[in-house]
């Protein structure tokens, strides 16, 4: 009845890319790659069927990033849904579970990851994430991780001004 949303899950959410935006390609190649993967395999209705009538919860930190970058790299139709997605978000203080104290760092393990994971794992709730690289860091590290994985997507819309519609 409860999920935990992690920035990457949350950033897929608002994205130009996955409310209608995805008919472009951009100077930069990755956005280029996230809008034909989403003209082919949306990200939205998918995490709108896995969201549902679920409380969406997110952490103190998590809250806190996306908003800077929201502001930073948002556009205002980007700006506007998140402002609706926080709306929904119930917010819970940091707290990571025992596994996630003792997880050592590394290149693909970072604080504020663990932080994230953590409080869901705490909370004994799935987190939904696009962060991958993170999922298979720490399963190699023996944790036992509850996550619904989705294909990640930026915050575009400040970049069409500058791609070719298709």
């Amino acid at each position: 009845s409860r999920l935990n949303l992690d920035i990457t899950a949350m950033i897929a959410y608002v994205s130009n890319l996955t409310n209608g935006g995805s008919n472009f390609k951009f100077q930069e190649k990755i956005l280029s790659e996230q809008a034909e993967w989403e003209r082919e395999r949306p990200v939205k209705p998918i995490l709108d069927q896995i969201f549902g009538e679920k409380t969406l919860l997110c952490c103190e930190s998590a809250l806190k990033d996306f908003k800077s970058i929201v502001e930073c790299v948002g556009g205002p139709m980007e700006k506007e849904r998140a402002s609706e997605l926080i709306c929904r978000l119930s917010v819970v203080p940091d707290a990571k579970s025992q596994q996630f104290q003792k997880v050592p760092l590394s290149g693909k393990i970072k604080s504020r990851s663990c932080t994230i994971f953590g409080t869901g794992d705490a909370l004994h709730v799935v987190t939904v994430t696009a962060n991958s690289g993170f999922v298979r860091a720490a399963e190699g590290q023996g944790l036992n991780l509850a996550v619904v994985l989705h294909e990640s997507r930026a915050l575009t819309e400040a970049k069409e001004d500058r791609a070719e519609r298709l």
